[in-house]
């Protein structure tokens, strides 16, 4: 939240006006505060549903007496699949007020008014309950067989059962006649409602406001772009009064299949609101593709062809939003791979430091003060046992450092990769050169982890397989994290040898994209080979 007083500071006022302003706006916060939750909620979903049923009434047809797009339904099951089951009656208790104060000043017979209401709440009530039976709210749009269930109880069995109830309220009162046009008519405007506007509620009010932080700058835009896309061509094709090219009403579908991949349901059921919305508003008055078809036929071809777009996009986002649970959990676990195998790295390095190099360094000075006792006839033997027992002492303390490097926990990334380009320099014939520029002297452990395991990998790639004579190694920090650049001038990676350093490869990739991390391999036959990876750097502590 952006604080209006850091970026233009106010002075402070003193006149009365502003303190009894201020005075007004407290009294007013902790009025508001006194009342219990389940209480505001309730008048904001009746709220909603007042705004559905003017919107409903909007989109009815004269002299017809069902609407052809219905809200107020809609409304109702989203607030009962994110309510508390216990508040529902709270929540039934505050939307009938707002049902007679709309409904019997718009001429609607109080008999007629009642038996919509018991009709209209029985079909939220009866599609709630049932889907949040088999499934919670949060993760019913996440899998197909979560639509599933929202298209079979809250999209088919519950307006099928309610339409029943509604017709037969319409006629038994007088409000209108023909049961079998009428339930036809109520079915198929509730379905489409239910197909887009609870869905959109339910995932704007349980993600929206975390998807909409986490989106980067560029995706804002396209967004944007976007939905002014689909608003646009959606209002363009279906107020045209056209009948010669019916194929137009499919226009808004690439936008659609667009959205529905870049965007998953947070994009795709706001787009279909809008599709429907716009083109049930030009069908009710009567430009729409079916103008040469009577007007209720006409605006019932539309609400199927609607059903039939929207079906198969709901579909596609929830296996789009399974493929991306199963990827975030094989990253996970590819995540807890890494961990585990450091842990291990630690251990080993560990033991061998603390308990086999302790040894070593013991019996490497046995030896030596055993070689100064013993006579000339056993000193040469004794000289070689003792050189031998010191270089594996070298071997087990190098080996512990490979493993893991004690100067990345107390020294840092840059003292750490400056150190294992000096290593590897002085024990190969390998020329490497290292610089860095503007990297940060605190830097997420996990990432400087990964960034010095990248380089020892790379490195070691450089010295069983290229076959070159100088390599280097450049770190960079900047605005998008830190970059890291290793080159060579080997032989390079040719296609025959590149299940040699498959693993290796696989490796650096699979911790710079755990990191959230690009990696790009350049590779030339003969002129040596690139490696360059970005990290983004996480907030920490200095």
């Amino acid at each position: 939240m952006v604080s209006h007083t850091s970026s233009f500071p106010l002075p402070r006022v003193s006149t009365p006006w502003f303190r009894e302003s201020q005075d007004r706006r407290s009294i007013a916060v902790s009025w508001l505060r006194g009342f219990p939750r389940p209480a505001i909620n309730a008048v904001l979903v009746a709220a909603g549903y007042y705004l559905g049923t003017r919107i409903g009434f909007a989109l009815t047809p004269q002299p017809q007496p069902i609407a052809t797009f219905w809200p107020p339904n809609a409304v109702l099951l989203a607030a009962f699949l994110l309510a508390p089951r216990r508040t529902w009656g709270i929540i039934l208790l505050a939307v009938f007020p707002a049902h007679l104060l709309i409904q019997l000043p718009a001429g609607i017979p109080l008999v007629t008014a009642c038996g919509w209401f018991v009709s209209n709440s029985a079909e939220a009530l009866l599609g709630a309950a049932c889907i949040r039976r088999f499934k919670e709210p949060g993760e019913l749009f996440e899998d197909v067989p979560g639509v599933l269930i929202f298209l079979a109880f809250g999209v088919v069995l519950a307006p099928l059962a309610s339409s029943f109830v509604d017709a037969a309220v319409v006629v038994t009162t007088g409000f209108g006649n023909g049961y079998w046009k009428l339930w036809t008519a109520r079915l198929f405007s509730n379905m489409l409602a239910e197909l887009t506007i609870a869905p959109t509620i339910v995932v704007l009010v349980l993600s929206g406001r975390s998807w909409v932080r986490h989106l980067a700058r560029s995706r804002i835009i396209e967004a944007t772009l976007l939905a002014v896309g689909i608003v646009a061509v959606s209002d363009l094709v279906f107020g045209i009064a056209n009948a010669a090219i019916p194929a137009l009403m499919f226009s808004p579908l690439p936008l659609l299949l667009w959205i529905v991949v870049r965007f998953g349901a947070g994009g795709l059921y706001p787009s279909l609101l809008a599709v429907s919305t716009i083109s049930i508003w030009h069908a009710t008055r009567g430009r729409d593709p079916f103008i040469l078809a009577p007007m209720p036929e006409s605006i019932l071809g539309m609400q199927i062809f609607l059903c039939t777009i929207a079906l198969p996009m709901m579909l596609l986002a929830a296996v789009l939003a399974e493929r991306k649970a199963v990827e975030q959990t094989l990253r996970e676990s590819r995540g807890r791979l890494i961990d585990a195998q450091e842990q291990e790295r630690r251990r080993i390095a560990r033991e061998l430091h603390d308990d086999l190099g302790q040894q070593l360094i013991i019996l490497e000075l046995e030896l030596d003060q055993l070689r100064h006792q013993a006579g000339e006839q056993l000193k040469p033997s004794l000289d070689k046992l003792y050189h031998q027992a010191s270089e594996t002492s070298a071997t087990a303390r190098t080996l512990s450092h490979r493993l893991h490097s004690s100067h990345l926990d107390f020294l840092g990334l840059v003292p750490a990769v400056r150190n294992l380009c000096d290593a590897v320099a002085h024990e190969t014939s390998i020329e490497v050169s290292f610089a860095e520029e503007s990297v940060p002297a605190t830097i997420d452990p996990q990432i400087s982890l990964c960034i010095y395991r990248v380089t020892q990998e790379a490195l070691q790639n450089v010295i069983r397989h290229s076959h070159a004579h100088k390599a280097t190694v450049q770190l960079h920090g900047g605005r998008e994290g830190i970059s890291l650049h290793i080159a060579d001038d080997g032989i390079g990676i040719a296609a025959e040898r590149e299940h040699a350093v498959a693993l290796g490869l696989a490796s650096m990739r699979e911790r710079i994209s755990l990191a959230g991390g690009s990696f790009k391999l350049i590779t030339q036959s003969m002129r040596g080979t690139r490696i360059e990876a970005t990290i983004p750097l996480k907030s920490t502590k200095s």
